[in-house]
């Protein structure tokens, strides 16, 4: 697939999610063009500018971020992002922080238009198990750039809401890259709180995705290894809506 801009896996994440409504996603099933290898590279070099997120509770500083919505419809007319907007979520899913429009600065230009963003979307989508009525509507994509970070005298929480749901259909954790922690384990439940995965993702673009109406997900808390040293987890979040009365962005 030399000339291709399309990215495919050899797992077969489609039945996973289909039976078990989540799905772990390694890195080294991949298969991708060299473009899109080295626009990989130019979107992860945006991870150590993110800015710092500004609704952490009692003057903490361990998570910073950027956040863009994109309008898709699988159709082959690609991925739109829209113009910045404030995310979103009810405190029926955010007891942290919900019911707050929180403005976070957008992605970059060059990361809203990143080959290798849209076509990572464009892949996510393709694992979905979808009713029929569900396969050619608009979809609203939300996309979060995270760094949690951790110190001697702060603990990182890659989920200070604790366990939860995000109020998508479904949703992809990618792990961009860690260094010098412990902790950060992936953890999965069932809405009965049954545990149904554990595991510590530690490869560059290892993932889980859920059906996030019919599980919770979560992640360990981070400190650092070396406590002498900083330390930090990256992560990349897309999320996938279906809104079939949404209207593509005028601009980008």
């Amino acid at each position: 697939m030399a000339d291709s801009m399309n990215i495919s896996s050899t797992q077969d994440i489609y039945s996973c999610l289909e039976k078990d409504s989540y799905a772990l996603i390694l890195s080294d099933k991949f298969s991708m063009s060299l473009a899109l290898v080295t626009a990989r590279e130019q979107f992860v070099a945006d991870w150590p500018e993110l800015e710092a997120d500004t609704y952490l509770k009692k003057g903490s500083n361990f998570r910073f971020r950027r956040f863009n919505y994109f309008y898709f419809v699988p159709d082959g007319t690609g991925v739109k992002p829209f113009p910045a907007m404030p995310y979103y979520q009810s405190s029926d899913y955010n007891q942290y922080a919900g019911d707050v429009q929180r403005h976070f600065h957008p992605f970059t230009d060059e990361a809203k238009h990143n080959p290798f963003l849209h076509a990572l979307i464009q892949f996510n989508f393709a694992q979905l198990p979808l009713a029929d009525d569900k396969k050619n509507g608009p979809w609203k994509v939300e996309s979060h750039q995270i760094r949690v970070v951790t110190k001697a005298n702060e603990t990182g929480e890659p989920t200070p809401e604790g366990m939860h749901q995000d109020g998508v259909d479904f949703v992809f954790i990618y792990v961009i890259g860690c260094h010098n922690i412990k902790g950060g384990e992936s953890i999965i439940n069932d809405t009965d709180g049954k545990g149904l995965y554990r595991h510590t993702l530690n490869n560059p673009f290892d993932a889980i995705v859920v059906r996030d109406p019919d599980v919770f997900h979560g992640a360990t808390s981070i400190v650092p290894e070396d406590p002498a040293k900083d330390g930090f987890r990256d992560i990349l979040l897309i999320g996938f809506t279906y809104q079939p009365e949404l209207t593509p962005p005028e601009t980008s």
